[in-house]
């Protein structure tokens, strides 16, 4: 099992994550993570997408429960037509949605996570433990979230963040003209407010 933080440090974390990208880049079509407080009236969503075929969503329900779902295309993983039909086997039925959200792209799964309301551990489909997913490399930001945005945003954007700014954000610390000048001097805060009221995050104007 990858290590994976609590729920709600799971749930902080992807929201800092959208927020340092809806700055960086306020395209949403052209962002790597992205956040949905508002995915449902009951739900929340993250998800991250590269553009080249890998991706994950995660699903917080209002019960307390997440779910994990995503691909790495060139896995061992992605090429196992049966790996679907264990996962929802094994999903409890507090999943049901999530297993059926044809948003998810369920026929292109890798890997898959749950955590039910009030457990205190994260479970896997028990095969998916002996087979190499990919998992590792694509979640690995949400155990170390600062140094793995430096380091994405070295690489997928081709700039070097101030590691102060990050530190704010993932500290929920709110969103101020002077972070945002920092990261986007071409932006304001005001270009911005409709996207982070849908990510849920803290800002000045608030």
């Amino acid at each position: 099992m990858i290590p994976l933080p609590n729920i709600a440090e799971l749930k902080r974390i992807t929201k800092s994550l959208a927020t340092l990208d809806l700055m960086i880049c306020p395209e949403w079509e052209e962002r790597y993570y992205s956040f949905d407080s508002n995915w449902s009236e009951t739900e929340e969503m993250a998800s991250m997408r590269n553009g080249c075929g890998d991706d994950w969503f995660i699903l917080f329900g209002a019960s307390g429960f997440a779910g994990i779902k995503g691909l790495a295309h060139e896995s061992p993983a992605a090429r196992d037509a049966d790996r679907v039909r264990r996962i929802r086997a094994a999903l409890p039925r507090e999943f049901d949605g999530f297993a059926n959200e044809p948003a998810f792209h369920w026929e292109s799964t890798g890997f898959c996570y749950w955590r039910p309301a009030g457990d205190d551990s994260w479970h896997e489909e028990p095969e998916q433990a002996n087979t190499e997913t990919g998992a590792e490399v694509l979640l690995s930001v949400l155990s170390d979230p600062c140094a793995g945005y430096l380091q994405f945003a070295s690489d997928y954007y081709e700039i070097e963040v101030d590691r102060s700014l990050v530190e704010h954000i993932l500290a929920h610390h709110p969103v101020t003209p002077e972070i945002v000048e920092a990261l986007n001097p071409e932006i304001g805060l005001e270009d911005i407010q409709e996207a982070l009221e849908q990510v849920g995050y803290p800002n000045e104007n608030e």
